[in-house]
């Protein structure tokens, strides 16, 4: 250890694939999974600061979103629709807003975003926000003032969008709802909600706006999305019933066969626009339900403990003031060879490990982490937030915990 600190040399920095392998055996070795834990590695913000890396294609754990038409067929209907007047404007409404509401906003607003958002159909006509985080907002207005306008509540946002963002925190919940639904601003026929409150479950958030089922989301993303980066958690309404009872006591297929079409294609467009945006911003992944949903979310949980390896790999150099481009420059690039091909192998990460050299220092690093139960670390960290997503626990684990 003295040598190391003397010569500032840290063999085991590729045990950056450490984390890779555990979180991937606790999401389940299926493709679509390897992929989106390596899609959320590589754009955390402490490596994707250094380097720039989007999505190429949407991903699904039900069924892959259609291929975009190719850019250079004069045939397709997408250069048709870059004609601004044939683009779908997006009335977007934020919620709250914080890191999160704040990088979303910049994702749709920021000019060089434009075409991908064309590509996909749409245009951004408007962003109203909350005040708070003021910070935030003032942030906003100032850099986009074509696009953002701040409001002091909540039903003022609603009241004057389609796509709502709902981006408060799990306490702060059951008041912004009981207050919008008492003051009637929901608008069933045009009101699109995704949430993005960790704690939320669709089938509440359906009954408790009263909006139309697949008009309802919920949705986990990383800051990267501000910068088409990442892989985002999309979670639509399970699939109801023949005949499903609404809140107001209707039957969502009541009435004559075309009123049932034409809401069958307003809840189709209702879908569209959110998987639209976000395939523009750079990808996503769609979880069939709240156990799915629950356990992919673990994954983004471990950004912080990413940062922390990172910073004590840095802090454990001679000069860390010197040593942290070099640390994340490494780092990043184990991520983009881990995230290479992993959307069709399910066993890359393994086959990673596998490479290491008989005896060599890699090998011997990673043994020496087993040994002294470091993964198992990883699993009850992980355990500890699954169990707080579904509300079983706090997600504390006891100092003494082993």
């Amino acid at each position: 250890m003295a040598i190391g600190r003397r010569y500032g040399v840290r063999p085991s920095i590729r045990l950056l694939l450490l984390p890779f392998l555990v979180v991937v055996a606790f999401a389940g070795p299926s493709p679509r999974a390897v992929e989106a834990v390596g899609a959320t590695f590589i754009t955390y913000d402490g490596i994707a600061s250094i380097e720039r890396r989007r999505r190429r294609r949407p991903m699904t754990l039900v069924a892959p979103a259609p291929a975009a038409a190719d850019d250079d067929d004069p045939s397709s209907s997408r250069a048709a629709r870059t004609n601004r007047e044939t683009l779908r404007p997006i009335r977007a409404g934020l919620v709250g807003c914080g890191t999160i509401a704040a990088s979303i906003a910049i994702g749709l607003a920021e000019a060089d975003h434009v075409p991908h958002l064309a590509r996909f159909g749409l245009r951004l006509s408007s962003i109203s926000v909350t005040r708070r985080s003021e910070s935030k907002s003032r942030m906003l207005e100032g850099r986009f003032p074509k696009f953002v306008t701040v409001y002091e509540s909540a039903w003022e946002v609603v009241a004057e969008c389609d796509l709502v963002f709902l981006c408060v925190l799990p306490d702060q919940v059951d008041g912004v709802l009981a207050d919008l639904a008492e003051r009637g601003v929901w608008r069933r026929e045009d009101h699109t909600l995704v949430s993005l409150v960790s704690t939320s479950k669709v089938e509440d958030l359906i009954e408790r706006t009263g909006l139309r089922r697949n008009s309802v989301f919920k949705l986990i993303c990383l800051p990267p999305i501000s910068r088409r980066g990442g892989c985002a958690l999309l979670q639509p309404a399970p699939v109801p019933s023949p005949t499903t009872t609404t809140p107001d006591g209707s039957d969502d297929d009541r009435g004559d066969d075309d009123a049932s079409s034409s809401r069958a294609r307003s809840d189709e467009d209702d879908a569209n626009i959110v998987k639209s945006i976000l395939n523009a911003l750079g990808g996503y992944v769609e979880c069939r339900d709240d156990s799915v949903m629950d356990a992919m979310m673990v994954t983004t949980c471990m950004m912080g403990p990413m940062y922390g390896v990172m910073r004590n790999n840095r802090d454990w150099l001679v000069s860390p003031e010197d040593a942290s481009y070099f640390v994340g420059r490494s780092y990043l690039s184990m991520v983009q060879d881990a995230e290479r091909d992993c959307d069709v192998n399910p066993r890359r990460f393994d086959d990673l490990i596998d490479e290491q050299t008989p005896g060599g220092l890699n090998e011997q690093a990673l043994g020496n982490l087993h040994r002294q139960g470091v993964f198992n670390s990883y699993d009850r960290a992980m355990d500890a937030v699954l169990s707080r997503l579904r509300g079983e626990s706090d997600g504390s684990l006891p100092p003494d915990c082993t």
